[in-house]
């Protein structure tokens, strides 16, 4: 991986500048004196496990299983990379620590995000997983679709534990995976892993992925959708498979590419898709595919793909996207702390999409507004309690978004308190020490 000159001069800078940026502080801190991470397993030699069949929960399904074996010798995979990635970012303790990396700063750095797992599990999930099982239907497609969920498959992991492909779609792009099979000297390692810990220590106390971590990330070359793909496959128990990139052809299908293509988009960058400009990283590695599963378990794929999801992406810059979702038939779908993108006339061509497509679909404030699903025959049901938007931040204002009508449906129609987030909170964080409050919202067909 080629990084531009002087980047990494001022990503010391950007890692300290982090922690201080506006971000609340974390449920869950990292203990100052974390035990080193536990020495690394010997490489397995055991082939991976053969696809099984779909789970019990798919069994008598009406809604079309998805592919998630691409045609064999289809595209390049990255799986040494993937495997390297797995170890080193997202600590994974059952792997082998590749030989070229600096194991005393690996393990540092493990030793805080293992910190960040324990917390997870313990604190978000052990409260969000019984909720969600209790009020998931049954039956359910085994597609999911996230707009807005650039880093985060934890999410989708949680809710939809027998889905069979996800796909989140957002303005990062995946990442080069490629970075950790060459030698980083051990400043650079120390500052790329110290930007991961700090993006994963916002992600892992059940908040969301902030914009400025994603940013340092990006600029940095690190492959930062990639990482948080692994960290939520470890949280989750999860073995990553096999990596490939793609593109999507004009009918929407997938399009793996091989290494003469990889080499062909060796000079070129991506576009700019966000204020803070492209990343420094050939255009071939935009958007990935990670199949994984566990033991026995069926063979499992989520894709990440880079676009603009406005009418105006959707329709004149990326219309092989919408050509790709429409392919999916009746989905299941997520999203949280987008920004409210959805309630913009700007964002409608997205919202119509889901509208028609959607069969169960969790959200904070930032889903489908009660009007529109209204207008769409759609029926939404209320969860914890919510007195208004979250306060205006430094990277996305909100005080012109009304809430008056999910103030009044949250005071009618729901009964519950939520002790979880899922996504922003209402507006009554008053300083870094107040519990914020949780809301969500079900957006179904009836």
């Amino acid at each position: 991986m080629t990084l531009r000159n002087g980047i990494w001069s001022s990503l010391i800078a950007l890692a300290a500048y982090l922690p201080a940026c506006g971000a609340p502080p974390p449920a869950v801190t990292p203990a100052a004196e974390a035990p080193p991470a536990a020495a690394s397993a010997a490489p397995s030699t055991a082939a991976p496990a053969p696809q099984a069949a779909p789970s019990a929960a798919f069994a008598d399904a009406t809604y079309p299983l998805p592919e998630t074996n691409p045609e064999p010798g289809a595209g390049h995979d990255f799986k040494d990379e993937l495997a390297a990635l797995y170890r080193v970012v997202a600590c994974a303790p059952e792997a082998p620590l590749p030989n070229y990396v600096d194991a005393a700063v690996v393990d540092k750095h493990c030793a805080r995000v293992d910190q960040l797992v324990k917390g997870y599990r313990e604190k978000y999930i052990a409260k969000a997983k019984p909720f969600f099982d209790g009020i998931r239907p049954k039956q359910l497609p085994p597609t999911v679709v996230y707009p807005f969920g650039g880093g985060d498959l934890l999410s989708p992991l949680l809710v939809f534990p027998d889905a069979l492909e996800i796909t989140t779609i957002s303005l990062e792009y995946a990442g080069d995976p490629r970075g950790l099979t060459t030698k980083y000297d051990k400043k650079t390692l120390e500052t790329g892993l110290g930007l991961f810990a700090e993006s994963f220590r916002t992600l892992l106390r059940g908040d969301w992925n902030w914009t400025r971590n994603m940013e340092a990330l990006q600029q940095a070359g690190f492959p930062e959708q990639l990482g948080y793909a692994l960290i939520a496959l470890r949280v989750h128990e999860y073995q990553p498979l096999s990596l490939r990139f793609f593109r999507l052809k004009g009918d929407g299908s997938v399009d793996y590419l091989d290494d003469a293509e990889i080499e062909g988009l060796a000079d070129k960058r991506p576009e700019r898709l966000r204020e803070w400009g492209a990343p420094d990283y050939s255009l071939a590695f935009s958007n990935a595919e990670i199949r994984f599963s566990k033991p026995g378990g069926p063979v499992k794929v989520f894709r990440h793909m880079a676009a603009n999801l406005s009418n105006k992406g959707l329709t004149k810059e990326f219309p092989e996207m919408l050509a790709h979702l429409e392919k999916k038939g009746m989905v299941s779908a997520t999203t949280r702390a987008a920004s409210h993108l959805l309630w913009s006339p700007g964002f409608s061509t997205m919202r119509d999409y889901l509208s028609k497509h959607l069969v169960w679909m969790p959200s904070d404030s930032t889903g489908i507004t009660p009007h529109d699903a209204q207008a769409a025959g759609l029926v939404q049901d209320y969860y914890g309690t919510f007195e208004g938007m979250y306060e205006p931040s430094d990277q996305d204002p909100r005080s012109n978004i009304p809430s008056d009508d999910l103030k009044r449906l949250f005071k009618e129609k729901s009964t519950t308190n939520l002790d979880f987030l899922y996504g922003y909170s209402d507006n009554r964080r008053v300083d870094a020490n107040t519990q914020r409050i949780g809301h969500l919202i079900i957006t179904r067909r009836p």
